[in-house]
């Protein structure tokens, strides 16, 4: 297997588990308007949290916060970051 494969498997196996977990009750936290389009082309039918939405940093992380917490019911992480930067 080539090392483009290689990558693009684990890219795959990644989107995938994010899909369940997303389904499931795990928010997504994108850049804007486009990450959450391309993820609504992918499937993705959970919750999808915008960063630019006019927010200072300050305000949105004490949303995520308060929406959210530290961790989920199993433990896990509450949120996922997906940034392109």
């Amino acid at each position: 297997m080539s090392d483009i494969q290689f990558r693009f498997n684990l890219a795959a196996q990644a989107l995938s588990k994010l899909l369940e977990d997303n389904s499931l009750g795990l928010p997504i936290i994108v850049e804007g308007k486009k990450d959450t389009a391309a993820l609504r082309k992918l499937g993705f039918k959970g919750t999808i949290e915008q960063l630019n939405r006019g927010w200072d940093l300050d305000r949105f992380c004490t949303y995520l916060y308060e929406t959210y917490g530290t961790r989920d019911s199993q433990g896990g992480a509450a949120i996922e970051l997906l940034m392109d930067w």
